[in-house]
Parts: C-alpha cells; structure tokens; sequence
C-alpha cells in the first residue's frame, strides 16, 4: 500500500514538479488555495486528489484531510520577493501563520515526516563566496524574512515535538510552465523576437545566480527523503554553479540557435533591485552525501526551450 504524501503548494511552479515527481510513488493529496488555477496540474488529474483549502485560515480543529498523511512537502506560500515590499502582511500571514498552521496539523495528527521549503534570499545577498550551511540570515525583503521565520518555526517544532524535518532552500529555477514574468521566460520571448535582454548591474557586476531547472528541486527531495540522518537537517538545492545572468542568456541562445543582444541598467548598491541581484547558496551537502546530476543545465535549457516551442501560450 502507497503512503500518502500532502504537497501544499501543489498548483504553483515547483509544486507542480513534487507532484509529478511523487505522483507513482505515492498516494498524492494536492493542498490548493481556493480559486487557485490548477492547469498545471491537469495532467496527473487521474492520479492525484486534490483538497482546497488556505493554510494561513485553515482551522486546526477541523480534520481537512481524510487520510492519516506520511510526509508533507511544505511548498506553499508567496514566492515573490519584488511583491512583498507592497505586500507585507500578506506575505506574514501566508509564509509565516500558514507554516505554523501546517506544522499544528503535523503535530496533532503525529505526521512522521515534515519538508519545508526555504528561501536562498533569506541569506542576503552573495556573490564571490558561497553561503555555506549555517550561514547567519540577513534578510533584505519581507519575503525573505517570513520564509527565515517559517524555517525557524520547524526548527522549533521538529526539536519540541520530534518531527523529523528537512529544510530545503531554493536557489532560482527556471522549467516548463515558469511564471511569465520570470527573468528566463522573458528572456526566451526577447530573444525569439530579436530584442534586447535587461540585465541589471551594480558596482560593474551583472546579477547572478545558480541556476536550476524546477525538477532538480523535486528531484533533490526524494534524495533528500531517502538520505538523511538526523532528526533535523538543512540543505541546499542549487545549480552546482554561479554564473551571472549574462552567461546565463549565453547559454539559452545557445540551445535556442540563436543570436542575442542585450543592455545593462546600472542601479544603486542599496536599492532594492540591487538587494535582490544576487545568490550564491552552496548545494555541496547533496553531491558529498552521494547525489548524482542527471542533467547538465545545457540539456534542462534545451527541454525548457523544447517544451515552450511546442507551448507557446505559456509564454
């Protein structure tokens, strides 16, 4: 008999990717936020349930679930560091409240097993040195600060409560069925119709990231589900390297055939644009514990780029 596995989130980019990572092995209940848009999700129709509910409201006395759940995947909340400069309580209510929420309902239905879905930004900005785990916060955003306090809360209920608990932090990615206003979609329809990529610069440096496509992600949660030891671990699922956004766009035209131009906006060093320009989270801890890259990122841009061709209304 399958064990059943809840992914909050579950309609959202990454999400989608637990889903359809998870969806054979176990019996997956998809957690959704009322009126959320589920089209990503349409292919695993036949093998998935699907429960509406929003985390940040849900009420605790209240069993919204039927079954007894084995492992919860928590990736829901609000994704966007740029929005939650307008949108400050928002994100507190859904990235903080709704955490805690999850983590009660793991609590006092005795889940065994609990993965929460970090943010690399919660480190601030890196760029020459790689942010090691156990790295100190320094949050630039109050998306970053909710998701450093939705962490902490784990922490809190996995060594109060005996939650085994893996705290994953997410570097950039990019995949199919991305969200349009992600900097590798824009790029991609910039390119496909020959105009200029915006880069962003500040101090002569182009921001930069380690780049990953989305299904790493779910595929490091099932190492990581297999893997650890302890009780309580945090892990980082990154691209295995930095690059700037400008080799980044080197290596999308390449799988696309193209030629690019591109130009370069230079922002202040305290600005918020410049606040967010940069992540540098060290993924080392999966590939010393035996983890094994399927895809080199020219071949996850080549399916990206593949994908979108044959979908071009995602674009």
């Amino acid at each position: 008999m399958k064990p059943n596995m809840l992914i909050t989130g579950a309609a959202w980019f990454i999400g989608h990717f637990l889903v359809k990572e998870f969806c054979d092995d176990y019996n997956v209940i998809c957690l959704v936020k009322p009126h959320g848009n589920t089209d990503r999700l349409k292919e695993f129709s036949s093998k998935i349930k699907i429960v509406t509910k929003d985390i940040a409201t849900v009420d605790l006395n209240v069993d919204f679930i039927d079954e007894d759940i084995d492992v919860i995947l928590h990736a829901a909340g609000n994704p966007s560091s740029a929005s939650s400069f307008n949108n400050r309580i928002d994100v507190v209510h859904t990235n903080v409240l709704g955490t805690v929420n999850l983590l009660e309902y793991a609590k006092r239905k005795g889940v065994p097993r609990f993965v929460y879905y970090g943010a690399a930004e919660s480190y601030g900005r890196l760029r020459d040195t790689a942010e090691p785990l156990g790295t100190p916060y320094d949050c630039y955003s109050p998306y970053a600060a909710s998701k450093a306090s939705g962490e902490e809360f784990c922490s809190a209920y996995s060594k109060s409560f005996g939650i085994k608990t893996s705290i994953i932090h997410i570097a950039n990615t990019f995949g199919e069925r991305c969200q349009k206003n992600r900097f590798p979609v824009v790029a991609m329809k910039q390119i496909m119709n020959n105009e200029p990529v915006h880069l962003v610069a500040t101090d002569g440096h182009i921001g930069g990231r380690r780049w990953l496509h989305a299904h790493d992600v779910a595929l490091h949660t099932r190492f990581i589900l297999d893997n650890q030891q302890l009780e309580f671990e945090k892990w980082n699922s990154a691209g295995r390297e930095y690059m700037s956004n400008l080799v980044f766009l080197v290596h999308l035209a390449k799988v696309m055939g193209k030629e690019f131009n591109y130009n370069i906006a230079s922002v202040h060093p305290e600005s918020h644009t410049a606040q967010l320009m940069f992540n540098n989270i060290d993924p080392d801890k999966l590939y010393f514990c035996g983890y094994k890259e399927k895809f080199t990122i020219g071949e996850r841009l080549q399916q990206t780029y593949d994908w979108y061709t044959m979908n071009p209304s995602w674009l």
